[in-house]
């Protein structure tokens, strides 16, 4: 959710009322890509305000709770069906995923695909309670943030995931009391692959083809709403100003102990250094333990397993290694920024972080 990141411009107000919304949003169950263009619209009304020193109220009115119902009052049925059509959508791909792994762990797989059977109990299972808990925090939850004094996003979210859990283990007790009863919630592994797979292509050709038709693309337009505005550019200032903070209480902790100006300078080399070659390390470290899993599992199996699981592991190690590589070199980037800029300027590392989170904080 990109459009969540834009609050780290605003301050004061405007960032109260761009969080409430967002938490509003996020508890109607609105999906991103429905109301991207809305939020970034808002966060342009809100930024403008809060340069001009135009009160919010200007905005929002002075009833918030007419606000929020009145600003997403164009997302409707229309919306509503996609947002059924896109869930379904993902339901079919984990259904699919499922099935094929049941299949490829099968002794004879072939025999699995054309006879054996498929359990929706768990899928549904776990479906099931994020369909009931979006209704209640669609119905319930969401009304009381126009009343009220502020919106926490955090203390919202606790409260679904608090909810999430409760649904969950009442589940695991009646499955645990009911499940020679809900057997017969089965399906051809044939029909279940066929079916999943024949709705993912048409939901995926529908949809490329009401994004053409919408917004002249094919491509996901919160990324190309993203990508083409100076929004792409609010990830990196949130990740410098954590960096500054840190650097900086590493800074006072120093002093404390009786440290020099100089010590600091050298440490935030030291971690700069580090961090670059940690990616390589990490990666190392991801092929090695990637290489074991696989060498031992290829002792006491046949090519065909071996190769399975290599690809299905492949698949999880890489997305995992690639999001902290990417973390990793986000931290990196807002580090030589600091360690630049104040070189630039002519000042010490500390002189540029005090200066620059002074500025920041007026």
């Amino acid at each position: 959710m990109n459009y969540l990141n834009l609050d780290a411009a605003l301050n004061g107000e405007y960032k109260d009322a761009y969080q409430r919304v967002c938490t509003y949003a996020v508890m109607k169950g609105y999906t991103d890509e429905m109301i991207e263009e809305q939020m970034n619209e808002l966060f342009d009304m809100l930024k403008t305000a809060q340069s001009e020193g135009t009160p919010v109220k200007r905005i929002t009115g002075s009833d918030i709770d007419s606000f929020l119902r009145g600003f997403f009052s164009d997302y409707g049925v229309k919306e509503r069906i996609i947002d059924i059509l896109s869930a379904v959508y993902r339901l079919a791909v984990l259904v699919l995923i499922f099935a094929v792994i049941d299949i490829f762990a099968a002794d004879k797989p072939k025999d699995m695909f054309f006879n054996g059977s498929f359990g929706f109990g768990a899928v549904f299972g776990g479906f099931a309670p994020g369909v009931l808990v979006s209704v209640i925090s669609s119905k319930f939850f969401s009304p009381f943030l126009g009343r009220t004094r502020k919106a926490n996003m955090g203390r919202w979210l606790a409260a679904v995931l608090g909810l999430e859990a409760v649904l969950l283990a009442g589940e695991l007790v009646l499955y645990e009391n009911f499940k020679d009863k809900l057997s017969f919630i089965s399906l051809s592994v044939f029909v279940t692959c066929i079916v999943s797979a024949l709705y993912i292509t048409v939901f995926l050709v529908l949809r490329a083809v009401y994004r053409y038709k919408t917004y002249g693309t094919v491509r996901n337009i919160k990324k190309q709403i993203y990508e083409k505005s100076v929004r792409a550019h609010i990830d990196d200032e949130m990740t410098r100003s954590i960096t500054l903070e840190s650097w900086g209480r590493i800074h006072d902790r120093m002093i404390k102990k009786g440290k020099t100006e100089q010590d600091f300078e050298r440490k935030v080399n030291k971690i700069l250094s580090s961090n670059r070659s940690g990616n390589k390390w990490f990666t190392i470290f991801m092929a090695v333990i990637v290489a074991v899993m696989i060498i031992n599992v290829a002792i006491d199996s046949t090519l065909y397993d071996t190769v399975f699981f290599a690809l299905v592991l492949g698949s999880i190690e890489f997305i995992v290694w690639r999001f902290f590589i990417k973390t990793f070199n986000s931290s990196a980037a807002a580090q030589e920024w600091i360690i630049n800029s104040a070189r630039d300027d002519g000042k010490s590392v500390y002189e540029f972080i005090n200066d620059t989170l002074s500025k920041k904080k007026s």
